[in-house]
C-alpha cells in the first residue's frame, strides 16, 4: 500500500516515464515507488525463500560490480593523470633541449658538445635496425 495516496497497486498498474527512464511510478501522483516495491519484495512472506535468497545474492553482485566499477573508473583516472603529468615533463625536456640547441647555434658553439648544466639528448635504436629512433632528454 502507497501512504501518500492511500491505495493498493500491481505492479503492472504502476506507471512508466519513458523519457526520464523512470519506472514503478505511482499512476496518480507519479511518485518513484521503486523503493517501496523493493521493500515490499525483500520482506514478503508470500515469495518462496529461494526467491528471496536468490534476490538478495543479486543484490549483493550488484553492489560489488558497481565498487570495483569505482575502483577500476578511480584507477584509470590516476593513470590518465600520471600520462598527462609525463607528457607534460617530456614536452618541457624537449623544449629545454632544443632551446639549449638554439642557443649553442646562436653562439657559434658545435650543437654536438653539451654545455654544462644544459639539456642532453641521447639518441638509440630500439627492435634492431628496423627499429624505432628513439630519443631521450635529461637535463643536467
Amino acid at each position: 500500500m502507497f501512504l501518500a495516496c492511500a491505495r493498493s497497486f500491481q505492479l503492472s498498474e504502476l506507471a512508466a516515464d519513458l523519457l526520464s527512464g523512470r519506472t514503478h511510478l505511482c499512476p496518480q501522483c507519479r511518485r518513484d515507488l521503486t523503493d517501496v516495491v523493493r521493500t515490499h519484495l525483500y520482506g514478503c512472506a508470500v515469495l518462496p525463500a529461494e526467491v528471496r535468497q536468490r534476490a538478495q545474492a543479486l543484490r549483493e553482485a550488484a553492489r560489488l560490480l558497481v565498487k570495483e566499477s569505482r575502483q577500476l573508473r578511480d584507477k584509470a583516472d590516476v593513470l590518465f593523470r600520471e600520462s598527462e603529468a609525463v607528457v607534460e615533463e617530456r614536452r618541457r625536456a624537449l623544449w629545454a633541449a632544443l632551446k639549449t640547441t638554439r642557443l649553442r647555434e646562436q653562439s657559434g658553439q658545435p650543437a654536438g658538445r653539451p654545455r654544462p648544466g644544459g639539456a642532453r639528448a641521447q639518441a638509440s635504436r630500439s627492435g634492431g635496425a628496423r627499429g624505432r629512433l628513439l630519443l631521450t632528454f635529461s637535463l643536467a
